[in-house]
């Protein structure tokens, strides 16, 4: 039948339908009747979330979040099944789980890069995040899909039929209940819910757009929303009583179901409904063995249908079937063809009866597949190849034929099971195997307002991450492992220059080639600081830096602000002196305490934080003392303080003199980047400390601004005798920056380093203290090391060692994706420091500066 897009009016129902007069000598014609495409719809209404239909049933729809089930270990696999079959057993009668596959929306992620830019003033910035909108679209053209998973159930109404018909809120009441349950069952298997109190919009748009799919691609719901709304303000004489109809907000304007017995048409797009023959399943099937349809790709929607069947009735059914096939057992030779097939299926009955006693639901499933494409000759073959697929799975795939309106109804969110595609389609089981087809799985890692990674190997997709998303990370850690080559310090500049695009702050701290960063960091804008001695950058250790206490006095009050900020710092100095001192002794700190309060008393700086404001200039902290006060101070006072003061003076008169100067530094820059290449393996972890002593403050100053502070080569704290000192105060930062809003990201190449100190203590820490990890290539005894410290699989090991370069596994919350790191062409070329990229740069800027003197 051929459906039109609104219910005619009467005056104008001739102009729908073909003419069916007659003229003189002609026969009569039988008139074409159309109907609206309204009128086909099964919805009658939305209301508090709640789909009613026109035959009376009330619908649920929930979205949950999928599980990347595919590189999870055993152990997690079992658990995630074992899970999701309790939750099968709390689930209605009737249930179906929908998986929708769509090409990537990438309109989402463009818009974010639109609203990330908001009140950017870099150019350069500017053209990058232009770029990274160019690989996205790049990623998502090649094959980059999106799918959206959907559990929906009926309102099981309680008790007899002879009761009294339930209200409304009773309904409500139910169905709410029931999705309570679910939401909690499902969370156990790691789903998330998506809206956890949807709204008529909400539910709307989710049918807008499977039943509009052409449409809904190009044309946003709200937008057609609006475009209904304003057909209705143009009537001039609206009724006050009326109401707009739901389905004109959701129906597709054509609906052609004549044109053959094997497509259907929406809107311009050919559908085609198949089924799995209930016949085809394998006796036995793995944990998430629906990964193979479920992925085939864009334009292959999954429903599975599921529908329990009463417990005693089951019972007599199978005790029946059980005696029956006995009989005929006994009465066949046991050479005969059907000899087996019958005891199969009496050792069948026996095991589901069991299984019955102890508790086990048995129910029916059956999968339909809605395959859908812009031409007829695109969807035959996106038919063939997906049968071929499937084939190779032993499941064989059967055409809806005849039955495309059912179908398509059926395949609506509405839990509507068609009787005659659903018997060809079911196939038995209980609910602990039925377990195994867990639905909510997928390869996708794509995080809503994250930073792009690049392509998703399993799957072809873009890959983001947004380590920042409190719902989905306990913490917003990052750690990157890889050896000499592997990419590591282009994927972490990468991925510091796309916070900084982001308006995130980012500091990075460098030990050693830090000049690599050098061009990245003037590109963006952003501030290089080079310690060393001899450098025009200069940081006071001993300064008591100006905060903007606004957003703390806001969320703590004044009690927040009372701690000394005199004695605060005294406590900070005295991890510099563990560093420059490895065995300095308790009395030795204590008399650097009181060195540092008479230092700091000097220039009228007490415990008070009032004794901090500067009197002759209003609005500013007073002058600051250096180490030099504090090293005339030390010879002040007494034996304790002669050693202490004979290792300080290098830092006063001596080779590190550098560091007894005013800061000149700012920190108000969005990306900073600290070099320290130049200090001595000896001076580097006391130039790294300085460096985090600086920025520490400003991390806390606001705790609702994102932060990033990373660390490259993160083993370089890790050894020597500052190694104890270094490595609490770097745990201190990665276990602390999560509660001031900020992120650690740690980056190591020498592994043999990094888990050196005290048999990888503090490595391992760091590792386990960062909810995201990017594994890149390692050598072989490096990988067995992470795969057992990160409970890998041998699949996932396996993999690390034969990583190519820019390639890795991504470990994010309890996702696992192997990522192909990708990067725009002015992103590689402030990044990549191999010899022949340099080189190259290096001829190009040198002609281009020969062309310009021409």
């Amino acid at each position: 039948m051929f459906h039109k897009g609104e219910k005619p009016q009467d005056e104008t129902a001739a102009s729908t339908a073909q003419f069916s007069g007659e003229t003189k000598g002609q026969k009569k014609r039988k008139m074409l009747k159309l109907d609206s495409t309204q009128m086909f719809s099964p919805i009658r209404d939305v209301r508090d979330g709640i789909v009613v239909t026109k035959d009376r049933r009330y619908i649920k729809i929930m979205e949950f979040t999928p599980v990347n089930l595919a590189l999870r270990s055993g152990q997690e696999k079992d658990i995630i099944i074992s899970s999701f079959a309790a939750a099968l057993k709390i689930m209605p009668k009737n249930v179906q789980f929908k998986v929708v596959t769509r090409r990537a929306d990438t309109q989402r992620f463009l818009d974010q890069i639109v609203s990330d830019l908001e009140g950017e003033t870099c150019t350069n910035v500017i053209n990058l995040a232009t770029e990274r909108a160019d690989l996205i679209e790049s990623i998502a053209s090649r094959g980059g899909v999106t799918r959206r998973f959907f559990v929906i159930f009926e309102y099981e109404r309680e008790g007899t039929t002879t009761m009294k018909k339930p209200s409304w809120t009773d309904i409500r009441t139910s169905l709410y209940y029931q999705a309570a349950m679910i939401e909690n069952a499902l969370s156990a298997c790691g789903n998330q819910i998506v809206v956890r109190d949807p709204d008529d919009e909400w539910t709307m748009d989710v049918l807008y757009s499977i039943l509009c799919r052409a449409e809904s691609e190009v044309k946003p719901f709200k937008k057609r929303m609006l475009e209904v709304f304003a057909r209705y303000a143009d009537r001039e004489t609206p009724q006050t009583e009326e109401y707009i109809p739901v389905n004109n907000f959701i129906c597709p304007q054509q609906i052609n179901t004549m044109l053959s017995p094997r497509y259907m048409v929406v809107d311009g797009l050919y559908y085609s409904f198949q089924y799995i023959s209930g016949q085809s399943y394998d006796i036995r099937a793995v944990a998430g063995w629906s990964r193979s349809f479920i992925e085939i790709g864009e334009g292959v929607d999954v429903d599975f249908f599921i529908r329990k069947e009463p417990d005693t009735i089951t019972q007599q059914k199978l005790q029946y079937k059980i005696r029956a096939n006995k009989l005929k057992l006994r009465d066949s030779d046991d050479t005969s063809m059907d000899y087996d097939e019958l005891a199969n299926a009496v050792n069948a009955g026996y095991y589901l009866r069991q299984g019955m006693t102890d508790g086990e639901e048995f129910c029916y499933f059956g999968i339909l597949l809605t395959i859908t494409a812009p031409t007829l000759e695109l969807l035959e073959r996106k038919i063939s190849a997906t049968r071929a697929h499937l084939r190779k799975q032993s499941l064989l795939l059967r055409p809806c034929w005849f039955q495309l309106a059912e179908a398509f109804q059926m395949a609506l969110p509405l839990c509507n099971i068609d009787g005659g595609i659903f018997h060809k389609a079911r196939r038995n089981a209980l609910t602990s195997s039925l377990a195994s087809i867990y639905p909510l799985i997928t390869s996708e890692l794509v995080d809503d307002d994250g930073i792009i990674l690049g392509r998703n190997r399993q799957s072809d997709s873009i890959v983001m991450v947004n380590n920042f998303d409190t719902s989905k990370y306990e913490n917003a850690n990052v750690t990157i492992l890889g050896m000499t080559g592997a990419g590591k310090t282009f994927t972490l500049l990468n991925m510091l220059m796309r916070y900084r695009a982001k308006g995130i702050q980012v500091f990075a701290i460098i030990p050693k080639k830090g000049d690599e960063f050098l061009r990245a960091v003037e590109f963006n804008g952003g501030q290089y600081i080079n310690l060393s001695p001899g450098s025009a950058h200069n940081i006071n250790i001993l300064d008591i830096r100006q905060l903007d206490t606004t957003t703390k006095r806001l969320l703590d009050g004044d009690t927040a602000l009372s701690r000394s900020r005199r004695e605060a710092k005294i406590d900070q100095v005295r991890t510099f002196f563990q560093l420059i001192l490895n065995d300095i002794t308790q009395e030795e700190l204590e008399t650097v305490d009181e060195a540092l309060k008479e230092t700091y008393a000097r220039f009228g700086i007490t415990e008070d934080n009032e004794s901090l404001w500067d009197p002759e200039n209003p609005g500013h902290y007073r002058a600051m003392p250096l180490l030099g006060d504090l090293y005339e101070q030390l010879l002040k006072s007494g034996e304790d303080a002669k050693r202490v003061a004979k290792v300080l003076r290098r830092y006063v008169t001596g080779s590190a003199k550098s560091f007894n100067r005013h800061t000149n530094v700012d920190l108000g820059n969005k990306f900073i980047v600290f070099d320290l290449n130049d200090l001595t393996d000896e001076m580097r972890p006391i130039g790294m400390y300085i460096v985090l002593d600086y920025i520490w403050d400003k991390i806390r100053e606001d705790k609702t601004v994102r932060k990033v502070v990373a660390l490259d080569e993160a083993w370089t704290l890790l050894r020597g005798g500052a190694a104890k000192s270094t490595g609490e105060f770097l745990m201190e930062i990665i276990k602390t920056i999560r509660a001031f809003g900020g992120a650690a990201i740690t980056a190591s190449q020498d592994l043999r380093d990094f888990f050196a100190y005290k048999d990888g203590e503090y490595g391992k820490a760091i590792i386990s203290g960062s909810r995201t990890k990017f594994i890149m290539k390692l050598e072989s005894s490096e990988a067995d090391f992470v795969a057992e410290t990160l409970h890998l699989t041998k699949s996932e090991r396996d993999q690390i060692s034969r990583f190519s370069k820019g390639e890795g596994l991504l470990i994010a919350h309890k996702d696992h994706v192997i990522v192909d790191f990708m990067a725009t062409p002015t992103e590689f070329r402030l990044c990549d420091t191999s010899r022949e990229s340099l080189a190259a740069q290096r001829d190009e800027i040198a002609a281009s500066m020969r062309a310009n003197e021409k």
